[in-house]
């Protein structure tokens, strides 16, 4: 396994008189690491003394730092290590914040390298603030590859400096935008993983919600536990992060609730909720999907709640469906499907369909009785025939349409649904 660490060098060195730095692990990373030595020069020669047997030392450097850095090496190992500098990253102008950013950056691009270590101890303040904003973008990539950010922290006066971990910050960070990126449009990385325990479980449950929502596969999502369980993981993250990224917390965990919230509902209401929600995040087709088959299971419903002879052909049509398959989502397609085409009067045509078609058109017949009285059906008929049309356009990948059409015919096609179909 090929590792690197990366150390920004600055210009401290030896002062006559004054005895070595004193450094320490924090209790964390003393868990993983032990020194050699307790006094160094500074941050170069410990990454040196205590790492360079494992992994290659990466220097980041102007003139002056390497020129500084060489005596302090010199003193401390008898040795400049001009070499290791020859492979490292020269800083020709640090008033070049671009290259500097490119450089930084492509130091952490390495293909090669399986293992990254850095040191943001030294070096003049841009140089660590632009390596901390490359770490930050390039652990959301290669996160598992980014494996201890060290910072010497300055103690009480004479106590030395204490080596902490910043990564940390690292996931933090990560977390954030995660979760930013779930609220704004449903997406988690599948290849981001986390060192903490609750972050990674977080993250875990909401792929299986993104990959879910992204695929109009539901059922994971509203049935047992599921939404509960993301709840209590972010309550528990309240807990021990409560000043970090509390409102994304908040902003997701307010979501959540709403969906949690949607299992209390009808599947045509459930559905078309979830076509809203996914329309607002730019998910045309899916929503489109979602709202069709809302359209369908309120065909269902309607037929249901004519009166107590469809009522039983639904409930038998159910029973009959359930021993000819064991798939209860495939079950519930062949009554919506159904439903859809019995609310239309069309005819039946192909598999199974025609197996039934003598109580299929029976209960057309009904249904055509109570058209009149239920004006409901007549308008619904309509709507179904300009969503499946919408629906088949744009499945096909029809190229008549521009994108800002289809957005908003999908728009009033979602509202005239609220307004005349899900709630009356």
């Amino acid at each position: 396994m090929k590792a690197k660490f990366i150390v920004v060098c600055g210009l401290v060195g030896k002062k006559d008189g004054v005895k070595k730095a004193k450094y320490s692990y924090s209790k964390e990373l003393a868990k993983t690491f032990e020194l050699k030595e307790q006094h160094y020069t500074n941050m170069l020669p410990l990454v040196i003394d205590n790492f360079a047997q494992d992994m290659q030392i990466v220097p980041i450097f102007t003139q002056k730092a390497k020129d500084k850095q060489v005596e302090v090496l010199r003193d401390e190992f008898s040795a400049g290590f001009e070499e290791m500098f020859s492979s490292g990253i020269l800083i020709e102008n640090e008033q070049e914040y671009f290259d500097i950013f490119k450089k930084l950056n492509d130091s952490l691009s390495d293909e090669n390298t399986d293992e990254f270590y850095i040191d943001l101890t030294h070096g003049f303040r841009h140089i660590p603030i632009l390596f901390t904003i490359s770490l930050i973008s390039q652990n959301i990539l290669h996160n598992n590859k980014i494996k201890s950010i060290f910072f010497a922290k300055e103690g009480k006066e004479g106590e030395g400096y204490e080596i902490i971990d910043l990564k940390e910050y690292l996931e933090i960070a990560n977390i954030a935008s995660m979760l930013e990126g779930f609220n704004e449009n449903y997406t988690v990385s599948n290849t981001t993983s986390f060192a903490n325990p609750n972050f990674e479980i977080l993250r875990k449950k909401l792929l299986g919600i993104s990959n879910g929502i992204l695929a109009n596969s539901l059922k994971q999502m509203f049935s047992g536990e599921y939404l509960k369980g993301i709840l209590e993981s972010l309550d528990k993250m309240l807990d021990t992060h409560n000043l970090s990224f509390k409102s994304s917390v908040l902003k997701i965990k307010k979501h959540i609730e709403e969906l949690n919230q949607l299992r209390s509902l009808s599947n045509s209401q459930r559905l078309y909720k979830m076509a809203r929600l996914v329309y607002d995040r730019g998910y045309l087709l899916n929503a489109l999907t979602l709202l069709y088959e809302s359209v369908g299971n309120r065909c269902v419903e309607v037929i249901e709640g004519i009166n107590e002879e469809t009522k039983k052909y639904v409930e038998e049509y159910r029973k009959e469906i359930k021993n000819k398959s064991d798939k209860k989502e495939y079950n519930e397609y062949i009554l919506v499907n159904n439903s859809m085409k019995i609310v239309q009067l069309q005819d039946f045509r192909g598999g199974y369909l025609d197996k039934n078609h003598h109580r299929n058109e029976k209960i057309k017949k009904i249904i055509q009785k109570y058209i009149n009285e239920y004006k409901f059906l007549e308008r619904i008929r309509g709507y179904i025939k300009s969503v499946e049309k919408l629906r088949n356009d744009l499945t096909h990948a029809n190229t008549g349409y521009k994108i800002d059409d289809v957005k908003q015919e999908l728009k009033k096609l979602l509202e005239k649904y609220d307004t005349d179909f899900v709630f009356k």
